[in-house]
């Protein structure tokens, strides 16, 4: 397996995660090896009248508005967006 056949610097990706809430965590590709992906964390956005139910919704991300400084993951561990906006959930 070769990250560099999959993956560009620019490219978008997504991890979901919670329990009993689903929180969804962006990252954008700074950089690529053949296993390995720079990504730094970016800001995520709502979508109020996703038409999902209280305190539910559509996230998507913000190209560039980086949260977070770069690290080195493993090209598997995150998958790549898909261009549609993901189900979110909270609490509060």
């Amino acid at each position: 397996y070769d990250a560099r056949s999959e993956f560009k610097a620019g490219d978008i990706l997504q991890h979901s995660w919670g329990y009993e809430q689903t929180n969804v965590d962006f990252y954008q590709v700074l950089s690529v090896t053949a296993k390995f992906l720079t990504v730094r964390r970016i800001s995520g956005r709502i979508i109020q009248d996703a038409g999902t139910g209280a305190m539910a919704g559509r996230c998507e991300p913000v190209p560039d508005a980086f949260t977070g400084e770069a690290e080195k993951i493993a090209a598997r561990k995150y998958s790549k967006w898909d261009g549609r906006p993901a189900y979110c959930s909270w609490y509060g």
